[in-house]
């Protein structure tokens, strides 16, 4: 699976009413908003040169997964309406999506924006389970950055105990886009 691909992953360009988005901190990866990006956004945004934002429909709300600075900036313009792209996905979709986002484009990344998005899936139940290098790969991060973090979330018991647990014998890798099982509870161990 592609870093930013989708189950079902259909887009469809559509305007859509700015209360009608649903703005959650919880899809949001960045660690804040940048009042400067914002305002440079809001002058492109009048000229009619901003690109349209990524939303994600799951049947009933619209998530915005990508696009909180133009969001902002539309506000700030008294815009009613944005451009969108819309692909079906739940607000978890979104989530994982948003943490991808901005990789390789857009408003450059912060090391707290990458440090929050692997905290992110490192905090949750699911996610927490797959290898350092799946989340690495998530999160456009290193594998020991990964390792790293969730040891010094572990330590000081950030990381929910149950979550502990179940990640001291079992993660998940995947593989040309198959998922395995991994026992890591021999790692860092010496052989007696």
């Amino acid at each position: 699976m592609e870093m930013n691909s989708l189950p079902l992953c259909i887009w469809k360009d559509k305007d859509l009413k700015l209360s009608d988005i649903q703005v959650s901190e919880q899809v949001q990866s960045r660690s804040e908003i940048c009042r400067q990006t914002v305002s440079t956004y809001a002058a492109k945004i009048n000229e009619g040169e901003m690109a349209p934002v990524l939303v994600f429909c799951d049947g009933f709300r619209y998530w915005l997964v990508d696009g909180f600075h133009r969001y902002q900036a539309a506000k700030l313009v008294n815009h009613t309406k944005i451009s969108c792209r819309v692909a079906y996905g739940s607000k978890r979709d979104a989530i994982l999506y948003a943490i991808a986002a901005n990789i390789d484009n857009g408003f450059k990344r912060a090391n707290a924006d990458k440090r929050n998005g692997v905290e992110t899936l490192l905090s949750d139940s699911e996610w927490s389970q797959w290898s350092n290098h799946e989340i690495a790969r998530r999160c456009g991060v290193s594998h020991t950055y990964v390792r790293k973090l969730r040891l010094k979330l572990q330590e000081s018991n950030e990381i929910n105990p149950l979550i502990q647990t179940r990640q001291s014998v079992n993660r998940i890798a995947f593989r040309n886009g198959r998922e395995y099982p991994i026992d890591v509870s021999n790692i860092g161990q010496l052989d007696r």
